[in-house]
């Protein structure tokens, strides 16, 4: 070949590569830029879920994605669950054993109202530690962070608000993801109730519950059409969730209100679960008696107190569980009219092992390998995941299992 003809060939190469460089412009902060990340939670999406029914944006992530069956923590119920998933910890490590509670130390009760007290959260959830690692977070709805814990918040957070709908919520997400970089979020946490409102009042396999699956596959459609817009930026996205589905039959119900004391206990009916402590303001009561008698008289059910929890529960024997605690058994749940607890189709909240309980993990972007399928893994294994995303140092130095990351 000619020395004009090599030198001709070179430059239309040169060429092509400017026109390429121009049609795909590299991002302003060039290809070292830290990955942010994405974790949307659908409380009560349970992984079954996803093999039935036409799921458009769900399939997409698995097949271009990391999926494995996440195992909830003892008890499988919303606020221990999130906030294990956060913190790396088991709901009696931290602290929020289940949503409601007494904690006979403090002599008081933990409700809703005191979701802002950061006092009551043990551990140091993962907004927390990126905060003091100088990375800047958001939470639109988590389990402990509209609290100060270790003197720290989210940069940015809102009070619960179950009216908000999940479409101002991702809209929300964007407005944070086209913030200046000083001031935007590398960590973005997103709480829905969409399936699990309809899966509790008309049962999990009802047309109203998979309504809600549906619409919760459009959201993350929205969400995943939105973030195209930003593709030149890094962003790992995971979806995950706190725990699945059981149906009970109306005939299943434990009514609970002839056997409970009239007086001296402080009682925590969550359906699937029931906790009695002595009132510290009322009469002494024999609950070691009580707990013996329950046994012999309460059906389809479970009675546990501290120093007798199974170890493979990992309760910590945390008294917040009460002195004594009902499990019911699988599609079977407890009802009293004081504490008020009505009927539900759909419950939660029974030991790990049971396979309607197993929720949802779903992972995508530029940290993950496409078309994984991985075993069933503890969901506070994602407080791991995150730490290692985010390049921080993790405070309870846990071992982090395979994620399917490249």
């Amino acid at each position: 070949m000619s020395l004009a003809r090599r030198e001709i060939i070179a430059l239309s190469m040169l060429g092509a590569s400017v026109i390429a460089a121009c049609a795909h412009p590299r991002s302003a902060a060039g290809p070292s830029e830290p990955p942010t990340v994405i974790v949307l939670s659908f409380d009560a999406l349970a992984d079954r879920f996803l093999d039935r029914d036409s799921l458009s944006a769900f399939h997409d992530m698995m097949q271009h994605g990391v999926r494995a069956p996440f195992r909830p923590e003892f008890p499988s119920k919303t606020f221990p669950n999130h906030y294990s998933m956060v913190t790396g910890l088991t709901p009696g490590q931290h602290g929020i054993v289940v949503n409601s509670f007494f904690d006979p130390t403090r002599g008081a009760m933990f409700l809703r109202t005191s979701a802002g007290d950061g006092s009551w959260f043990g551990g140091e959830p993962i907004w927390v530690t990126a905060e003091r690692a100088g990375i800047k977070t958001a939470a639109y709805f988590w389990t402990g962070s509209e609290a100060e814990i270790g003197g720290i918040r989210p940069s940015y957070w809102y009070p619960f608000n179950a009216t908000v709908p999940d479409s101002v919520k991702i809209a929300q997400i964007m407005k944070w993801l086209r913030m200046p970089p000083p001031t935007r979020p590398r960590l973005i946490m997103l709480y829905s109730p969409v399936v699990d409102v309809p899966g509790h009042r008309y049962g999990p396999d009802s047309p109203e519950a998979f309504a809600g699956v549906r619409e919760a596959d459009r959201m993350l459609g929205v969400l995943r059409d939105s973030l195209a817009h930003l593709a030149s930026r890094p962003i790992d996205l995971v979806v995950v969730s706190d725990h699945g589905l059981v149906t009970v039959p109306r005939e299943h119900d434990i009514d609970m209100d002839s056997l409970l004391p009239k007086r001296g206990v402080i009682v925590d009916d969550e359906h699937a679960t029931l906790s009695i402590w002595q009132d510290p303001a009322g009469p002494h009561v024999d609950l070691d008696s009580i707990a013996q008698a329950y046994r012999l008289s309460v059906p389809h059910s479970r009675v546990f107190q501290p120093g007798g929890f199974p170890v493979g529960w990992q309760t910590a024997q945390n008294r917040r569980f009460g002195d004594v605690f009902l499990l019911a058994d699988p599609g079977w749940e407890f009802v009293t009219t004081v504490p008020r607890s009505l009927y539900t189709l759909g419950e939660h909240g029974y030991a790990p092992d049971v396979p309607e309980m197993m929720g949802v993990f779903l992972a995508t972007g530029p940290s993950f390998r496409a078309g994984v399928r991985l075993d069933a893994r503890e969901n506070r294994t994602l407080h791991e995941l995150l730490i290692h995303l985010l390049g921080l140092q993790n405070p309870i130095h846990a071992t982090m299992p395979d994620f399917g990351l490249r």
